[in-house]
């Protein structure tokens, strides 16, 4: 299983791989382009075919980046609710529909 997270690198490294015992883990420098990501995956992987790293497979990759993308969106997501102000109206709205069910269900 490979899993992708961020963290500052060393000095001109924009990712590097890390095997442990269960999982892979792809380390990218944050802030990176589409150009420079896709690069230093392609880099990664170039090292891993050479037996210079973990083996990264191209399916694996891909559902790990379509995991990413779903986790930095919920992320998002939960900022965006936790910031702005009418962002606490859907946790008040859902609080108020259970205890419309409650009272509904208890007769």
């Amino acid at each position: 299983m490979i899993r992708i997270r961020y963290k500052d690198l060393s000095s001109g490294l924009h990712g590097q791989a890390e095997r442990s015992a269960r999982r892979t883990t792809v380390y990218l420098l944050p802030g990176l382009t589409a150009r420079q990501r896709k690069a230093a995956v392609r880099r990664l992987r170039q090292e891993a075919s050479r037996g210079c790293g973990p083996g990264l497979p191209l399916p694996q990759l891909m559902v790990a980046f379509g995991a990413d993308k779903v986790r930095q969106a919920l992320g998002r997501a939960a900022a965006v609710v936790r910031l702005h102000p009418a962002g606490s109206l859907l946790p008040t709205a859902v609080v108020g529909a259970l205890m419309t069910l409650f009272v509904l269900v208890g007769r």
